[in-house]
């Protein structure tokens, strides 16, 4: 892009030489090379922005890469030993157990929560036995 603007450029001069030693103003191709500066300009101006936010966005990428690389360094320097592989191995094992262990809980809560439930729903059905009752008292009093 940079070399199409520089080539541009140098035939922009070349035909402003020869213009002005021939006295030939050639309009199509001034215009055409003022949509070719254009076109560059509009180019130019999209890729800095692109590069604007990529380095915007470097600054909070560096750090995860460079982990990223001393995590591979560190394994190609130790290929003879699993240190890392067994590291991580560890890691996993280490996530999965407590993930059981979380499933085990929350299973456990919802056990106890059915529990709960049927021991409201047996109250609740006395409370209504115990209303129908009352009504009906009621009913003979007066």
């Amino acid at each position: 892009m940079m070399y199409k603007a520089m080539q541009s450029s140098d035939t922009i001069f070349e035909d402003d030489e020869v213009s002005s030693s021939a006295m030939d103003f050639n309009t199509s191709s001034k215009l055409h090379n003022l949509k070719a500066a254009r076109t560059l300009a509009t180019e130019i101006t999209e890729s800095g922005a692109k590069l604007f936010d990529l380095l915007a966005q470097e600054k909070d990428l560096r750090d995860s890469r460079e982990k990223a690389l001393e995590f591979l360094d560190s394994i190609s320097r130790n290929l003879d030993t699993n240190t890392e592989q067994v590291y991580i191995e560890k890691c996993i094992r280490n996530i999965i157990d407590n993930q059981t262990k979380k499933k085990d809980e929350m299973e456990e809560t919802i056990k106890n929560l059915k529990l709960d439930e049927s021991g409201i729903i047996n109250k609740l059905q006395r409370r209504k036995q115990e209303l129908d009752r009352a009504k009906k008292r009621l009913v003979s009093f007066q």
